[in-house]
C-alpha cells in the first residue's frame, strides 16, 4: 500500500530563500521598475510571491510542499512476510495439496 507525502523545505532553506526573495524584490522596486516598467512590475510581483512561499514555510508549523512522493507502507512487507509464515505452518502441517500451496503462494506473492 502506497500513499503521498508532500516535502516541504527545511527551515534553514527557507530562511535563505526568503532572505534571497526580499533582496529580489529590493532590487525589482529600486532598480528593475524605474527602468523595465511592466516587466519590473512583473519580476517583483514574483519575487514578492517566492519570498511569501518561504516565508510561510519558515514561521508556520505547517508549511507548503513544493512536491509530493509516493512512500510505500512498511505493512505491505510484513504482510507478506506474515502471510507467507502462516502459509508455510500450514503446509508442514500437511492441509494445503502441493497445488493448493503453490497456488496460494504465488498470489501472495502477487500482492507485493
Amino acid at each position: 500500500m502506497s500513499y503521498r507525502v508532500g516535502v516541504k523545505p527545511g527551515k534553514a532553506a527557507s530562511a535563505v530563500g526568503m532572505v534571497a526573495g526580499c533582496l529580489f524584490v529590493l532590487l525589482g522596486v529600486t532598480v528593475i521598475v524605474p527602468i523595465f516598467g511592466t516587466f519590473g512590475m512583473v519580476w517583483t510581483a514574483v519575487a514578492a510571491a517566492i519570498t511569501l512561499f518561504y516565508a510561510y514555510n519558515l514561521f508556520s508549523s505547517r508549511g507548503a510542499s513544493t512536491y509530493e512522493v509516493d512512500v510505500e507502507s512498511r505493512d505491505n512487507v510484513e504482510d507478506l512476510d506474515a502471510g507467507l509464515r502462516k502459509l508455510s505452518k500450514l503446509k508442514e502441517d500437511g492441509i494445503p495439496s502441493d497445488q493448493e500451496y503453490e497456488q496460494k503462494r504465488a498470489e501472495i506473492m502477487r500482492r507485493q
